[in-house]
C-alpha cells in the first residue's frame, strides 16, 4: 500500500470485543479510509487475533496496525493497550476511542480541525450509550438512537508529541475508572488545554443496556489522591507503551 504523510493514528485499546467490533466497524468504516489515516489496534491478549484479522481483511481500504499482547489475563484497564497504541503511532495526531464506538458525527474530521484551528490543544468529544436492538429499532440510525444523557468522555483527539511528553496513560492504574481524568489533569499541567465539543459525537454500542463497572469498594484516599492530584505529568518511567510489542498486522507491509 502506499505511504502517505499520516495525520490522525485512532488508537483503538482492545480486550474481547469482536462481536460488538464487528458491527460497528461497517458503520465507522467510510472516516477509517482516508488515506492520511491509520488505526491501530492494541489487542491486549491474544484469544481473538485470528478472527479479527479474517475482519480486517475486508477492509482492505483502511490501514490497519495491530498490535497483541501474548499474554492471556484478566480485565485491567486499558492504560497499558493505549500506551502500545501511541508508542507505534506514525499519525502527528492521535484519536483515542473504543472498538464499540460508533461516529455519529465525523469524529475524526472535527477533532483534526479543532487542533489545526487551535494548535498545541485537544478535543474532547461527547459520548452516549446504546444497544445494538435499539439500533436497529430505529432502523440503523445513529443519530436517533443516540439519546441523553452524554458525557465529554468516550474519545479524546490530541497531538500525539503531547501524550509522549507525559508519558501516555498511567500504567499503575488497576481499577475501573480515573485514568481518563488523570490524563486530562496531567495534559493541564503541561499546558495542553482540551475543548469539549458538542459536536464531536458517538454513540457506545453494546449488546444489553449499559451497567457501570462498579469497583468492589470505594478507592482509597491514596488511590483518589493519584487520579487527581498526580505528583508528575509524567505517569509513567522511561519504558511506558512498552508491555506488548508484536505487529501482527502493518498497512506498510502490504
Amino acid at each position: 500500500m502506499q505511504v502517505n504523510k499520516i495525520q490522525l493514528s485512532v488508537v483503538m485499546p482492545y480486550y474481547k470485543r469482536l462481536r460488538e467490533f464487528q458491527r460497528v466497524l461497517p458503520l465507522n468504516a467510510r472516516y477509517f479510509s482516508r488515506p492520511e489515516y491509520e488505526v491501530v489496534l492494541s489487542l491486549d491478549e491474544p484469544s481473538e487475533e485470528a478472527e479479527l484479522l479474517r475482519v480486517l481483511r475486508d477492509f482492505p481500504s483502511i490501514r490497519w496496525r495491530v498490535l497483541v499482547n501474548d499474554f492471556d489475563h484478566p480485565w485491567r484497564p486499558p492504560c497499558r493497550a493505549i500506551n502500545v497504541g501511541v508508542r507505534h503511532a506514525l499519525g502527528e495526531n492521535v484519536l483515542v476511542v473504543s472498538p464499540e464506538s460508533a461516529f455519529i458525527t465525523d469524529v475524526p474530521a472535527l477533532g483534526l480541525g479543532h487542533i489545526a484551528a487551535n494548535p498545541g490543544t485537544a478535543a474532547l468529544g461527547r459520548v452516549c450509550f446504546g444497544t445494538f436492538d435499539s439500533l436497529e429499532a430505529h432502523g440503523g440510525s445513529l443519530e436517533k438512537t443516540s439519546a441523553p444523557p452524554w458525557h465529554h468522555y468516550g474519545s479524546i483527539c490530541v497531538p500525539r508529541e503531547r501524550l509522549v511528553r507525559i508519558h501516555g496513560y498511567d500504567e499503575g492504574f488497576d481499577r475501573w475508572g480515573g485514568d481518563d481524568d488523570n490524563l486530562r489533569i496531567r495534559l493541564m499541567q503541561t499546558e495542553t488545554y482540551q475543548h469539549p465539543l458538542d459536536d464531536m459525537r458517538i454513540l457506545h454500542l453494546s449488546f444489553e443496556a449499559r451497567k457501570v463497572r462498579q469497583a468492589a469498594e470505594p478507592p482509597t484516599p491514596e488511590y483518589a489522591q493519584r487520579i487527581f492530584n498526580p505528583a508528575s505529568p509524567q505517569a509513567n518511567p522511561d519504558g511506558w507503551g512498552e508491555s506488548f510489542q508484536r505487529v501482527a498486522f502493518d498497512w506498510r507491509q502490504q
